[in-house]
């Protein structure tokens, strides 16, 4: 899997993703630290620093708890689309940023740039040594959007089992990170051939949907040239 894994990995990186590190994850919370200030300082900076100038030494504990209630009140879906305000510090935030094709909307489109796509290899999302792990995590700003288990059917291991069975087996919707509608919000098993996607785990109960463009009027995708 490691090949397959890296390459898809640096194909994101080449096309504008940074890395994200282990070190930058709050597991109590599920969500890349990091990343997620500096999609604040790159796009809402006068903003943020009101409400450092408020909370002084504690700005990100409590901007980290503001956001997760509004998560936990409102689902991720909405909150993306929403303000995360603090009434307090007079403060409001946006999450991410949408692209628009409107001219005149030309400064959301320079906003939209500013989001901070991440991807981590071999993301090990329990706080404990023998984590178990998702090949493939893709954050934006900070916050989990998208798990993606690789196969290879040339090993043996298609997607359409083997991927699909390790979701349904190993990863707990219990957990914050695969909670529905709290963080990640798709489930990608994916092989050389085809890919199957789900929006909520629900252990044996998952339910998966095959993703893929078709090939001569039948299934699967078409052979890419190279």
């Amino acid at each position: 899997e490691n090949p397959f894994r890296d390459e898809i990995f640096d194909y994101l990186i080449r096309h504008g993703y940074v890395e994200s590190k282990k070190q930058d994850y709050d597991f109590k919370h599920a969500i890349d630290i990091a990343k997620l200030f500096e999609f604040l300082e790159a796009t809402q900076k006068e903003e943020l620093q009101k409400f450092k100038d408020y909370y002084k030494d504690n700005y990100k504990e409590i901007y980290i708890d503001l956001l997760c209630k509004k998560i936990e009140n409102r689902g991720l879906k909405a909150a993306l689309g929403e303000w995360v305000e603090d009434y307090a510090s007079n403060t409001k935030f946006s999450l991410v940023y949408f692209r628009t094709g409107l001219l005149a909307m030309s400064d959301n489109l320079s906003l939209y740039e500013k989001n901070v796509f991440s991807v981590r290899r071999e993301f090990a999302y329990e706080d404990k040594e023998d984590s178990f792990r998702v090949d493939l995590a893709i954050f934006i700003n900070g916050l989990p959007m998208i798990m993606i288990e690789l196969k290879k059917q040339t090993a043996g291991q298609k997607a359409g089992f083997e991927g699909t069975k390790q979701f349904k087996n190993t990863r707990n919707p219990e957990e914050l990170v695969f909670s529905f509608n709290k963080r990640t919000l798709a489930y990608f098993a994916v092989d050389e051939l085809v890919a199957f996607l789900t929006t909520r785990l629900d252990k044996q109960e998952t339910k998966f949907l095959p993703f893929n463009q078709g090939d001569n009027d039948g299934g699967g995708n078409p052979v890419a040239e190279g």
